[in-house]
């Protein structure tokens, strides 16, 4: 079908001349015209039951006036036909006469009683003569008034008569009338009535003599005209109704044409925005790779740095060994001093080989672990006791260890775990630092001098928690570390593990460990993920942070 060429300038454009439609996004199909069907099935379908109604409609007027233009042609046989066999002469209509004259006529023949027969005829003669002589007494003479001319009364039964004149079949009247040619307004018409019993009563009469047909004729021929104008009325009507409605069918075809080609547009700016959104995830794909090499120049970075730092001081560490050997050596020393020379003996043998295994992570890239079977109690307990004294003295932070005695081995890389878990120690110590902080901060606010003063020392002299707990679930161990720091905002939770990501980049308290530089959980987290491990964290603000690391229990431990 056509475009409309009265389309408003603002339209939606039509799809492309080539007929190459995009497809729709959810069935792939191509939206085309033929999506909305049109043609003459489409309008016959639409319009026939219209049709029938009208043509019914139609039938009913011209069958209506044609009753009426016959209606009195139709009241005169009914008359008729109620003068034959309702006018009684022998206390008995025409119909019961030739009923007994018939019965008669049926018997036996040995059982007939001629009398009886010849009887009945006479009646039903007399019958006939008694009814025909007013018409004949006034024929031509009254208006409406009819004509007889024949009147036969016949037995359809079957029963021949053969040569006995008795049994004759019929009985008949005529007029000594000639009848008239069957032409013209009064022509004769026959009349059959059935009596019943296989008699039928036949006549041929005439009736309106004179001008009555005449005006009958008329009158018929002016109903047949209103007839034919009623039926070329309606069916102008119909044409212009027929017409209406292919229009307005060819108006809803054309809105629905330019709603497809609208859900084209649509689906094509659908396309464009996908292609766009396709671009802008490549770009961010593009950003993400580009941060990963930053953030392994960066690794690689601390790790140069810190293993020159590292390998400084194991160099440095090596004069005092020497001076050591030599002091222990001396045969002059008490039993205390030299107590105190194998302590500091031990103390430096530690921080040896602290030394080793931090130069063992940061000259091989964080990603790639070494993976063996570890026993969590036994690397927790180690890392308690190197920093329990260091917390409790230096930090002011109670550290706290709860667990079985029993091994619980898994599988990972020792130097990675144990960087993980004092991370994660670290971060607890800050993390009660800022809520210290805190505290100091909201009794500075106090107005009250006594009490701010009070709230000052309240706040100082406040200690730090930390609980490492680990034990046993299902296949499974779980290692919780606990404190009672400033907790973090649900923003903050959501972000906590991305790299360089840090609130307290603008007041860090421990250079060098890391604080402020946003590694620390992003490290532990990346660590856990190389492991099959998971961490689990609850948080709320000024209420402490609840870490929980999940690891698989080595299959082959005990």
């Amino acid at each position: 079908m056509s475009q409309p060429i009265d389309a408003p300038p603002d339209s939606t454009p039509p799809p492309s001349s080539t007929g190459a439609g995009i497809p729709h996004p959810e069935t792939g199909r191509i939206a085309d015209a033929s999506d909305h069907p049109s043609g003459p099935l489409r309008y016959v379908g639409a319009l026939l039951p219209l049709a029938l109604t009208w043509m019914g409609l139609v039938a009913w007027l011209a069958v209506t006036l044609v009753d009426r233009a016959n209606w009195n042609q139709q009241s005169d046989r009914s008359n008729l036909i109620e003068w034959l066999t309702q006018t009684s002469i022998f206390r008995k209509p025409l119909p019961d006469l030739a009923t007994d004259w018939s019965n008669e006529r049926r018997k036996h023949p040995d059982e007939i009683s001629e009398t009886a027969l010849d009887l009945h005829r006479e009646m039903i003669r007399e019958h006939l003569n008694a009814l025909v002589d007013p018409t004949r007494m006034f024929a031509n003479q009254l208006l409406g008034f009819l004509e007889m001319y024949r009147i036969r009364i016949e037995d359809r039964s079957g029963i021949n008569s053969g040569s006995d004149s008795r049994l004759a079949t019929e009985i008949e009247w005529k007029s000594q009338l000639p009848v008239p040619r069957r032409q013209g307004p009064g022509q004769v018409q026959d009349l059959e009535i059935a009596l019943g019993n296989q008699l039928v009563l036949s006549c041929s009469y005439r009736m309106h003599v004179m001008d009555t047909l005449e005006t009958l004729e008329q009158q018929r021929r002016l109903y047949g005209w209103l007839v034919m104008g009623l039926v070329v009325s309606a069916s102008v009507l119909g044409a212009y109704w027929i017409y209406r409605f292919l229009s307005r069918e060819r108006r809803r075809e054309l809105a629905a044409l330019q709603k497809s080609a609208e859900l084209e547009h649509r689906d094509r700016e659908m396309l464009q925005m996908k292609l766009e959104a396709a671009q802008q995830e490549g770009r961010a794909a593009d950003a993400e790779r580009r941060e990963l090499l930053l953030r392994s120049n960066l690794f690689a970075s601390i790790g140069v740095m810190a293993g020159s730092y590292a390998h400084n001081i194991k160099n440095l560490l090596v004069r005092p060994n020497d001076l050591l050997t030599r002091c222990m050596g001396e045969s002059n020393l008490q039993e205390s001093q030299v107590q105190m020379l194998q302590e500091v003996r031990q103390t430096l043998n530690t921080v040896t080989d602290r030394l080793q295994e931090i130069l063992r992570t940061v000259r091989r890239d964080p990603s790639q672990v070494t993976i063996e079977r570890l026993d969590l109690v036994t690397l927790n307990q180690d890392i308690v006791r190197n920093w329990e004294t260091i917390a409790r003295e230096k930090w002011r932070v109670d550290l706290y260890w709860n667990c079985e005695n029993s091994p619980i081995w898994v599988a990972g890389d020792r130097s990675h775990l144990l960087q993980a878990i004092e991370n994660l120690i670290f971060n607890s110590r800050d993390a009660f630092f800022q809520m210290r902080k805190h505290i100091r901060d909201q009794a500075d606010s106090i107005s009250d001098r006594d009490q701010r003063r009070k709230a000052v020392l309240a706040a100082v002299e406040q200690r730090g928690r930390i609980e490492i707990s680990l034990k046993r679930d299902a296949d499974t161990a779980i290692l919780t570390v606990r404190d009672n720091g400033i907790g973090m905002t649900p923003d903050v939770l959501a972000r906590c593990t991305e790299p360089h990501f840090s609130t307290k980049r603008d007041n860090a308290i421990f250079q060098g460990l890391s604080s402020g530089m946003g590694l620390g959980l992003s490290f532990v987290a990346m660590t856990l993920e190389k492991q099959n491990a998971r961490m689990e964290i609850e948080s709320q603000p000024l209420q402490g942070t609840t870490f929980r690391l999940i690891f698989p229990l080595d299959s082959t431990g005990s």
